[in-house]
């Protein structure tokens, strides 16, 4: 238990009893190079919370506040001699007259949390994020301890379904996967703090923001040299989003039909929608528009502080992106491997952590533009108006090729100036 901090310590047994003299006794005896210069010893009693004839709880532990400084700077705070050669015994008695056997318990330091990764996860969970800071024990380091009964936890907020357990890595990193977020929290931005006794959690306030699912509907444009460069812009669908990531809950009559719907936006509820397709469907779209719902906007300030956007081709080559409006980013295309062809895309909005279940396609020309395409005529009035042919073509701009998105959107610039092409041929004359 932490050494500067009470605690509720939860003792189990059996044949407590319910009575006014139950409580918990500690004894306990510190380094003799104390602070206060020599050895020390103490004893520390606690009234216990009766829960049942095999378990109850101390509602308070020892600290040693009163023997050693409690500033972080001091040297008493973070030697280890202080924890590693402390005694703490335990014992527990409802006469005050007679008690248990002795327990032994250990104090130790405070943990804390300095930083996470990524900051940011979508709110249906299953981020997950690396925790940087001191103190963090091993659970496993108790012969008794498994997986479903580990003291080392991650709490995401104040809810009880988000605590979860905690991977150990080292002293410094643990490694936890961020719960659903509470639908019925009115906040995103929620605290994650460590426990590593399963009671006490840090108290250091660092940010998780959860969102709603990233849901891509378009990039454009859609083809490029393969040599790469081109800036693509890439747009999210909001109302696919929304449909796709609302929980619906149910309401049914005596006789077990469902009458009726809650629709959950992110924190946001509509109550009693009518059992019907289309409106079911038209209060999705209205939801996208209400004030307290959790909405991914690149350009929000909450947002932009937590994320980091990136880009990945044919999921391996990723490269950075940056906001053009609030369900827009823009990323420049990695040369290909020269042969021309589709790749897929896909968006993160926490550093690659995570990444959209949906694909887009962008599709790399497999030939270059160079000297070998032919204009004709070569030149014209200057008041403009010359219908240009522009050949040699094939390969880039190509009705042969099977793909619809090579025979889209092609432009001719003449002094910054642009205009629409047209293709004429299918050996790429355009």
């Amino acid at each position: 238990f932490p050494a500067f901090a009470s605690t509720v310590i939860g003792v189990f047994g059996d044949s407590f009893l319910n009575t006014v003299d139950l409580k918990c006794y500690f004894e306990f005896s510190l380094p003799t190079k104390s602070a206060l210069s020599g050895a020390r010893t103490g004893i520390f009693t606690s009234v216990a919370t009766f829960f049942n004839a095999s378990y109850i709880e101390c509602n308070s532990s020892p600290t040693l506040d009163s023997y050693f400084s409690t500033d972080a700077t001091s040297v008493w705070w973070s030697n280890p001699l202080l924890f590693r050669e402390s005694a703490v015994r335990f014992k527990v008695t409802t006469n005050s007259k007679d008690f248990t056997d002795y327990a032994s318990l250990q104090f130790i330091p405070i943990q804390s949390v300095v930083s996470i990764f990524p900051t940011s996860g979508v709110i249906r969970g299953g981020t997950s994020v690396t925790v940087t800071g001191s103190n963090f024990l091993n659970p496993f380091d108790d012969d008794s301890a498994t997986t479903s009964t580990s003291s080392l936890l991650c709490k995401f907020g104040n809810f009880a379904t988000s605590v979860v357990v905690a991977t150990f890595v080292s002293p410094t990193t643990v490694i936890c996967v961020a719960p659903k977020h509470h639908s019925g929290s009115s906040d995103a931005l929620v605290s994650l703090e460590v426990a590593v006794n399963g009671k006490v959690f840090s108290q250091n306030g660092i940010k998780f923001l959860y969102h709603e699912e990233i849901v891509l509907e378009k990039l454009y444009p859609s083809f490029g040299p393969a040599d790469g460069g081109t800036i693509i812009t890439v747009k999210l669908d909001d109302n696919e989003k929304a449909l796709r990531t609302i929980p619906i809950a149910a309401h049914y009559d005596s006789s077990g039909a469902a009458t009726q719907y809650d629709l959950v936006f992110g924190v946001h509820v509509t109550r009693g929608i009518p059992l019907a397709g289309n409106q079911v469907r038209d209060s999705y779209e209205l939801e996208l528009n209400a004030p307290n719902t959790i909405n991914f906007q690149f350009t929000d300030p909450t947002v932009a502080a937590h994320s980091h956007v990136l880009c990945r081709f044919n999921g391996t080559f990723v490269v950075e992106a940056s906001p053009v409006s609030v369900d827009s980013i823009s990323c420049v295309t990695p040369p290909s491997n020269g042969f021309g062809g589709m790749v897929t895309v896909e968006l993160s909005s926490n550093g690659g952590v995570d990444w959209t279940d949906d694909e887009l396609i962008f599709t790399y020309n497999p030939k270059q533009y160079s000297e070998a395409i032919q204009i004709s005529p070569s030149h014209g009035p200057k008041r403009g108006g010359t219908l240009i042919r522009v050949s040699n073509l094939a390969g880039v701009f190509d009705r042969s090729d099977p793909s619809p998105l090579l025979n889209t959107g092609a432009m001719c610039r003449m002094y910054g100036v642009v205009s629409y092409a047209s293709d004429v041929a299918a050996d790429g004359t355009w």
